[in-house]
């Protein structure tokens, strides 16, 4: 908390226009806006197909969900998974490929699309100019509302499991 307050005076003090958290999950949110004078403008916490049920760190739905309700933006790092160790390798899953041939696209574009579809702000890195430019390239289509179930699906038990490691 005396973090969030020093960020709060940056804020005070004209420094920075917005602060945020990252890592916070629903009751953490509740908490820190409750002993502070300014919501975070931000949350960003580990989110993706595969990676969207461990309430602890606030990748989560009900995280989300409070994010949405009260205005607060929800940024998602390793929005590709894989990286976090804790969600599916989306390249190489029997669902993302279906869905991926079906839109004409990467599996990395459905997994970025299926974020902003809900309204996340997912944030990717890399090297490759091809694979930014890709990256860029996911506003000129939608995931169909059964696709987009379909993704959420991936991660839980018996749900095309073979393709994740944990």
């Amino acid at each position: 908390l005396a973090t969030y307050k020093e960020m709060e005076n940056a804020v005070a003090q004209g420094k920075v226009r917005a602060i945020g958290v990252s890592n916070f999950n629903a009751s953490l949110l509740e908490a820190l806006t409750k002993q502070s004078k300014i919501k975070p403008a931000v949350t960003q916490n580990a989110y993706s197909i595969g990676n969207h049920r461990n309430a602890h760190l606030g990748s989560d739905d009900t995280t989300l969900k409070y994010c949405h309700r009260n205005g607060i933006t929800f940024s998602a790092w390793g929005p590709l998974g894989g990286t976090t160790g804790h969600s599916a390798d989306i390249f190489h899953n029997s669902v993302v490929k279906a869905i991926a041939d079906a839109h004409n696209r990467s599996a990395a574009q459905i997994a970025l699309r299926w974020d902003i579809q809900q309204g996340i702000v997912p944030v990717t890195a890399g090297e490759n100019p091809s694979h930014l430019v890709e990256n860029l390239n996911v506003f000129d289509f939608e995931l169909t509302e059964d696709e987009m179930q379909r993704l959420a699906a991936i991660g839980r038990p018996g749900q095309d499991s073979a393709s994740f490691f944990l």
